[in-house]
């Protein structure tokens, strides 16, 4: 099982909940009144994170992984179309518009329910990244698929909605830095889009 501290994905040790037991207590929680925000507190926890280093990827790793025509990999952004396309303005200030060369789009709320604001089917989220043009299982020829964002918040729910997908529970790495770090004035990356 994996979940995400403050940015990075981490391996939980023992595995704390499946990732389906997860998304079914998410939609009980909705079903439940979430607008409460109660929360149950404990005094004491058996969690215990450990870091997984091969799913948080830096910019260099994005520019050698996903970047140009020999790209090994997929980087798949989690922002609204018009974001990634640069049709729409950044909110943050100093940000320049537009995509990662070479990524695709996949809104991370169209792998939600509209309705409870759970995670779709496995089926569903494999078909709304093939129509991406990324395979979240790597079949065939296909490139591995990297997940980003503004922030690198909202591609985690892209690495888990993947991970739903294939079946195994095998997050997407996540490119932490996301678009604010490679959209930054001065950041010297290479920048798609209007």
């Amino acid at each position: 099982a994996w979940e995400n501290l403050d940015g990075a994905p981490v391996e939980t040790t023992p595995p704390a909940v499946p990732i389906a037991a997860a998304a079914d207590a998410c939609a009980g929680w909705y079903a439940n009144d979430a607008s409460s925000n109660a929360m149950s507190s404990s005094s004491s926890s058996s969690y215990r994170a450990t870091l997984r280093p091969e799913l948080v990827l830096g910019k260099d790793d994005v520019l050698a992984r996903c970047v140009g025509a020999d790209a090994a990999e997929t980087l798949v952004d989690a922002r609204p179309k018009p974001r990634w396309a640069g049709e729409a303005p950044e909110p943050r200030a100093g940000i320049r518009s537009g995509r990662v060369p070479g990524s695709a789009c996949v809104p991370f709320f169209d792998v939600l329910d509209a309705e409870d604001r759970t995670f779709k089917s496995a089926e569903e989220i494999r078909d709304i990244f093939a129509a991406a043009g990324a395979d979240v299982r790597y079949h065939g020829t296909k490139k591995k698929v990297v997940a980003s964002c503004g922030t690198g918040v909202t591609a985690c729910v892209l690495s888990l909605g993947a991970a739903i997908a294939r079946g195994d529970g095998t997050p997407l790495p996540v490119y932490d830095g996301s678009w604010t770090e490679w959209g930054a004035e001065g950041s010297g990356c290479p920048v798609d889009g209007k």
